[in-house]
């Protein structure tokens, strides 16, 4: 049996941003494509059963490319409309980090350096600390689950759970990641 450590109280969160068809595959290589942060989605969860005891969700207008592609409105449900009369990131980003305190940030990959990239795009502060970012895809290498298999989204689903919350949408990934974590503990 393995026993994890988290802390008493830590941030789950997830970042949805812009894409193009292929830009995976690419890696954002392509002209005029950056990673623009358009939702932000945050719980802060508690106690060994990882209860809910705050969230933070935030849409954010992209400020490079402020059209979103067909393909990221499909993907994620986020529509032009939505972001037109969202805040830009560096209004979002310093409340973001209010909101976060000094509490460890787990997120399923790189989200970390998602905000750090949107900064330096910006040439605004990260009022972030990086170095409080965790990558939940290192426990679940430690039990032997096949991270690249799933997302934040789709996360319960390696331990047998069809989630009822649609994936790529910030605050729902963190909350599939969370019953994810949730059911690991239980059958670790």
């Amino acid at each position: 049996m393995t026993t994890f450590l988290f802390p008493e109280r830590f941030i789950l969160f997830d970042t949805e941003f812009t894409s193009w068809e292929g830009s995976l595959v690419s890696c954002w290589n392509n002209p005029g494509q950056h990673r623009e942060i358009i939702q932000i989605g945050a719980i802060t969860v508690a106690g060994p059963d990882f209860e809910i005891v705050d969230e933070y969700q935030s849409l954010v207008r992209p400020v490079i490319n402020r059209t979103l592609s067909p393909f990221i409105i499909d993907l994620t449900g986020v529509s032009q409309e939505q972001v037109d009369s969202a805040r830009e990131l560096p209004d979002v980003l310093p409340e973001f980090a209010v909101w976060a305190g000094d509490d460890l940030m787990y997120a399923y990959g790189s989200d970390g350096a998602r905000l750090a990239e949107n900064a330096w795009l910006l040439g605004i502060e990260n009022p972030l600390a990086f170095a409080r970012m965790r990558d939940v895809r290192e426990i679940l290498e430690q039990v032997g689950v096949d991270w690249s298999a799933y997302t934040s989204g789709t996360l319960p689903r390696a331990f047998g759970v069809e989630s009822e919350l649609p994936a790529h949408d910030a605050l729902n990934d963190v909350k599939n990641m969370r019953e994810g974590l949730r059911l690991m503990m239980k059958n670790t």
